[in-house]
């Protein structure tokens, strides 16, 4: 694999100007009898020069990959060439795609992307597959799931991506088509874009569209489980035509297989913002953050305590009526007792 202009001139750059500057220190500067300076010691100076402004000069960012080199005939699906060059415009049908798709690669007067039509094409026939799963029902995770996609157009691909393996092209002469690429990642969007999508339903089963995009780990999915699975070939249980290795990094710079990459960051919405030209948010069956919480019933205001003094109205009522059930059930007892020993007295009088 070639390494790319900007991570040479990192590596080695630095090193070359120093043992430049170096061995210009450490050469006597001649001059001639009216005390000018020769023109090999003013060859040496320039030469300097032209090395430190080469040092400094910024490295033009190119592509990696792009066009078609090929077809996996299994899943049928297109296999870009290897590609060490600068971007290209696109024609107007083109730049009406990226509007649709990646409107934050529109920047400038002529925009310049690391895609063709062709790749274009087969970038939004594949992305209708998640829209049929219930993905298109909450606009900012959509958006925010074709933004890693977006990556493949973007004019600075070479900053995130790099191509570790590749074949001979059998369709293309003289190409090589892809076989495998690292593709760097900021951990900042690839959870802002998890997380806006992770409680979308699917419309085909009674699952989230995050648990179908998982794979085998469906049940518990993170982010690395998600990217893992989309970037899987066929021999790996997933549908990619070569093989995606994501590495997600809070770093501003990661080394991959030797190249350093700069993890690819674009921004992202919650599933709670409002977007599109309608301005539409996701539903709060897909983002709890949106629905709206229910109030409880007004109740009627309690009324004042019963008190009689500082004691509770109801519990000295109940006493007094316990007294004076008690009082009339003894009283009645007695009065009856009474009675009957009086009219005992009576009978044993007569009688006698």
């Amino acid at each position: 694999m070639v390494v790319p202009s900007r991570t040479a001139s990192k590596l080695f750059g630095v090193s070359f100007v120093s043992r430049k500057i170096s061995s210009f220190s450490d050469t006597p500067v001649h001059r001639m009898d009216n005390g000018s300076l020769r023109p090999t010691s003013l060859l040496r100076i320039f030469a300097c020069i032209l090395v430190l402004l080469a040092s400094t000069l910024p490295v033009e960012s190119k592509c990696v990959f792009r066009g078609k080199c090929g077809i996996h005939e299994d899943i049928e699906k297109d296999i870009p060439c290897v590609y060490s060059g600068e971007a290209q415009p696109l024609e107007q049908e083109g730049l009406d795609m990226i509007r649709s798709l990646c409107p934050h690669l529109l920047q400038g007067d002529e925009p310049k992307f690391c895609c063709d039509l062709p790749q274009l094409d087969e970038m939004n026939k594949e992305l209708q597959q998640p829209v049929s799963l219930g993905m298109g029902k909450c606009p900012t995770c959509y958006s925010n799931f074709v933004r890693i996609f977006c990556g493949f157009c973007d004019p600075n691909q070479s900053d995130f991506i790099a191509v570790n393996a590749s074949e001979p092209s059998e369709e293309v002469e003289g190409q090589r088509k892809v076989a495998a690429l690292d593709y760097a990642i900021g951990e900042e969007f690839v959870h802002g874009a998890f997380n806006s999508c992770v409680n979308v339903k699917s419309v085909l089963t009674g699952t989230t569209v995050m648990q179908l995009m998982c794979g085998a780990n469906a049940a518990n999915c993170k982010p690395q489980d998600w990217l893992d699975f989309l970037g899987a070939t066929t021999e790996e249980g997933g549908y990619s035509p070569f093989k995606f290795n994501y590495i997600i990094s809070p770093k501003k710079s990661v080394v991959s297989s030797g190249v350093t990459l700069k993890p690819y960051n674009p921004p992202f919405h919650k599933c709670s913002d409002p977007y599109g030209p309608s301005q539409q948010k996701c539903s709060c069956s897909d983002c709890p953050e949106v629905c709206i919480p229910l109030e409880p019933p007004l109740l009627p205001p309690q009324p004042e305590p019963f008190t009689m003094g500082r004691y509770d109205g109801m519990l000295v009522v109940s006493m007094l009526l316990f007294v004076l059930l008690s009082t009339a059930v003894l009283s009645t007892f007695f009065l009856k007792s009474h009675r009957r020993k009086t009219s005992f007295q009576v009978s044993n009088s007569s009688e006698s």
